[in-house]
């Protein structure tokens, strides 16, 4: 398809590199967040428990795992911190849906919870109710190389912190 278009851009690095032998005229364009849309009132959250928070989709295999192994991390933290006041929120959904949902209950730790899906345009109001983002890929796959981390710029959008695997 790149040989034939008179422009490609693609969204990752990665993909420039993949595709820059076949492309005639390449740009690289992230994709983004619209910052008007995040964090409205410019505040983080005051007070109440910590909530960390993981958003995306369960349609791969390596969904799943990077879901459970960021569930195995906090359950590390909190035998290790036993703090009462840190919460996980999983929000998300997809074919892989009903394995994260039994690994969160195998855990018996009622401060990891799951939400199910958000809608994007209520993004914006979920973030404003978390502390930290969390995006960790367990595995550098090509399909992960291949994106661009739309949930990453939506929580630095919100002014979160963010916990994130080292991506190049």
């Amino acid at each position: 398809v790149s040989k034939r278009a008179d422009y490609t851009i693609a969204a990752s690095h990665y993909l420039c590199d993949f595709l820059r032998p076949f492309a005639k005229n390449l740009a690289y364009i992230p994709s983004v967040a619209d910052t008007r849309k995040f964090c409205k009132n410019g505040q983080n959250r005051l007070r109440g428990p910590v909530v960390l928070s993981w958003i995306g989709t369960f349609f791969r295999p390596d969904d799943v795992e990077n879901v459970k192994f960021l569930i195995d991390c906090f359950m590390q933290l909190q035998k290790a911190q036993d703090r009462k006041d840190v919460y996980l929120n999983i929000a998300g959904d997809g074919i892989y849906t009903d394995q994260i949902i039994a690994y969160i209950k195998a855990q018996s730790d009622e401060r990891i919870r799951y939400s199910g899906w958000i809608d994007p345009e209520k993004i914006p109001a979920y973030l404003e109710t978390i502390d930290i983002g969390l995006f960790p890929l367990v595995s550098k796959t090509k399909f992960h190389l291949s994106k661009s981390p739309t949930k990453l710029f939506e929580y630095m959008a919100s002014h979160r912190p963010i916990v994130v695997t080292d991506l190049p």
